[in-house]
Formats: structure tokens, C-alpha cells, sequence
């Protein structure tokens, strides 16, 4: 097979550590290749449910609820073991995708005067929506991606915290 970043890491001596909430990129699709640990299993777990319902093409790609606290949880109890010694983290985000169902105040930071009835949920099989509809999912869409960079914050405010910044690459 083809080489992978993670198992070039690996051949070098980095420990190499997954964190995925995407069904999309399961280990069932080889994405675990070189891989240490692949955990794309804690967050369903985690959360206690069916995070993926199947969209209307069948595809386990429609999330229903907010991922990236129960991806931290587990990004940060790994870290806390591991800070130490070489590593190739990769941590892999799901909320800023369909269906965008930001919680408070993320639904409404970006559009807080909206009155209509788009709620961000199965934008993707609807018909086109109005221009304002429009400007309010790219709202809720916003606010996921605010909602999730602070969690990513708290990820590399712990990177800080190990002192390990100057040793580590982020991309």
C-alpha cells in the first residue's frame, strides 16, 4: 500500500495518535493506517448515541449533534500521557459541516435579528433557499466554525501549558 503520513511518523519514532468524528474517515476505510491509536469510536461513546444519521443518499454523513468537546475529551487524555515524548497528533473536527445546528449563543451570534423558519437542518436535498434564508445558514455555518475554534484553542492553550509549542508543528 501506499505510504502514510502517520506511518512515516511512526517508522521515525513518533508516537502517532488519531481523533476523528467524521464516519466518513473510519478506520473501516484504512484512514488508521500507522496509527498507533485510531479512535474514531470515543465520541459516539462518549455522547451516548448515533452521532450520523444516514442522509437521503445513504451515506453516514449528516450529524446530529455537536462533536468537538467529546473529540477534546479525548485529544486532551491522550496528550496528558503522552506530551513528552515525540508524537503525530491528528484531531479531525466534524461541527463545521451540515447539518449546521451550532448550540447557543452560536446560533444566533451571527445573525441574531433572523425570524424565519430555516433552521440550518437538511439544507442539502431542499430546494434553493431565499436570499435571506441564504445569509442565515451561512450564519449558523459561521457559528460552528466559531464554536469549534474554541475548542481547538483549548487544545493548543494545552500544548502551551506542556511547553511544547516551540517543538511542535501545527498545521
Amino acid at each position: 500500500g501506499r505510504s502514510t503520513l502517520a506511518g512515516i511518523m511512526k517508522a521515525r519514532g513518533y508516537t502517532t495518535a488519531a481523533f476523528v468524528s467524521n464516519p466518513t474517515l473510519g478506520s473501516q476505510y484504512g484512514f488508521s493506517r500507522g496509527f498507533d491509536l485510531y479512535d474514531d469510536f470515543s465520541v459516539e461513546l462518549d455522547l451516548g448515541l448515533n452521532l450520523f444519521e444516514n442522509n437521503d443518499m445513504g451515506n453516514r454523513q449528516v450529524h446530529n449533534a455537536m462533536t468537538s468537546k467529546a473529540v477534546n475529551r479525548s485529544a486532551l487524555s491522550w496528550l496528558r500521557k503522552n506530551y513528552d515524548k515525540p508524537f503525530f497528533m491528528f484531531v479531525f473536527y466534524f461541527d463545521p459541516h451540515y447539518d449546521y445546528i451550532p448550540p447557543p449563543p452560536f446560533d444566533t451570534i451571527f445573525d441574531p435579528n433572523y425570524d424565519g423558519q430555516t433552521d440550518g437542518r437538511g439544507i442539502v436535498n431542499k430546494p434553493r433557499p431565499s436570499p435571506r434564508d441564504l445569509e442565515h445558514i451561512i450564519a449558523l455555518y459561521d457559528g460552528e466554525i466559531l464554536y469549534t475554534d474554541g475548542y481547538i484553542s483549548k487544545l493548543l492553550e494545552k500544548f502551551a501549558e506542556y511547553g511544547i509549542m516551540d517543538n511542535t508543528l501545527v498545521v
